[in-house]
């Protein structure tokens, strides 16, 4: 059985982890066959066609046994997500050495903190005030948190969030999701180091902020 039609606009993770973005849904000229008009959102960002009922299918587990999810390409969702669909972390031992009444009280606290799920808007609250060290060590794996934020910082209504947000990825993000983003701010980025790119990335966005200001200014 195949998933749902995909959408044009929208992100894909492919099984070998890529994302890609649809571009549009094509016919065959001969025989009217649909099929998927998808660009890499990774350098050098090649368009590709595959048949509707490729892109859409099941993977054939006899032949990727280890693969994590159940369809060949499965949507990047940008909407909200409820509790219950966020996934838990991994708790961190917390150090006993030591430890008062209030520093059991503080570990107790911390627990609990650690086995409740982080929300799509408290992830996005943490980043966005720079504080992921303090509020998610612990809580979430670092992919977890690349990858969620990488979703939250594309979903922000602003340059200014999305600079935000950016600068609270900084010790997270890697290669991969800065590609994805200069791709999906339209950015060319030079030959570097991961640093390098990030730093070019967040100067893009200082600078289109400074435009947004100015622009809601006048």
């Amino acid at each position: 059985m195949n998933q749902n039609r995909p959408v044009p606009g929208a992100f894909y993770r492919h099984f070998k982890g890529n994302i890609y973005q649809v571009r549009t849904i094509a016919k065959h000229s001969e025989s009217g066959e649909e099929m998927v008009v998808y660009q890499a959102m990774y350098p050098p960002f090649e368009t590709w066609v595959r048949p509707l009922s490729m892109f859409t299918d099941r993977l054939d587990r006899t032949r990727y046994p280890e693969a994590a999810q159940e369809y060949r390409f499965v949507e990047v969702r940008f909407q909200k997500e409820d509790g219950g669909s966020v996934l838990r972390s991994q708790n961190k031992s917390v150090p006993e050495n030591g430890q008062t009444d209030s520093g059991q009280l503080q570990e107790s606290s911390r627990k609990e903190m650690m086995a409740e799920p982080v929300s799509d808007e408290e992830l996005r609250e943490i980043l966005i005030n720079d504080q992921g060290e303090k509020r998610l060590t612990g809580r979430m794996p670092e992919e977890e948190i690349a990858r969620r934020g990488f979703l939250a910082l594309l979903d922000a209504e602003t340059y200014r969030e999305k600079r935000q947000i950016l600068t609270g990825m900084r010790d997270y993000i890697n290669e991969l999701y800065l590609n994805n983003l200069a791709a999906a701010l339209d950015i060319v980025l030079e030959e570097g180091s991961s640093q390098e790119h990030y730093d070019t990335l967040l100067h893009c966005l200082e600078t289109y902020e400074k435009y947004e200001g100015g622009r809601l200014r006048r």
